[in-house]
């Protein structure tokens, strides 16, 4: 809300995206000693019939972009190998990161 009233350069825009919510869950590494998901993001696919930039291409760069991923944990530990999980990605334009912290008069 705050940023829809800024003067200069204000948001329009916010986009829930859906990352393989609904369907089979991707599996990716899951960092057991800083619980990260490490390459959330990977699956780009630039051949064959169909053309995929990849998770971290899926944006808008005048807009904030909220990416839902639902993962499967792959590590090594028995408390949390093979558990699912929904997890957020966020994205927003350098500029809202400035805007943000700055004050207006």
């Amino acid at each position: 809300m705050y940023l829809s009233t800024k003067k200069q350069g204000a948001l329009e825009y916010a986009y829930i995206i859906q990352m393989a919510y609904r369907g089979i869950p991707r599996e990716r590494a899951f960092d057991i000693d800083t619980f990260r998901i490490n390459n959330l993001h990977s699956g780009r696919s630039m051949s064959g019939s169909t053309v995929y930039p990849g998770d971290a291409n899926i944006k808008f760069e005048d807009s904030i972009c909220i990416q839902i991923h639902h993962v499967k944990l792959k590590c090594n530990s028995t408390q949390w190998a093979g558990r699912t999980a929904y997890t957020l990605a966020i994205y927003y334009p350098e500029e809202f990161a400035i805007n943000y912290v700055e004050t207006e008069e």
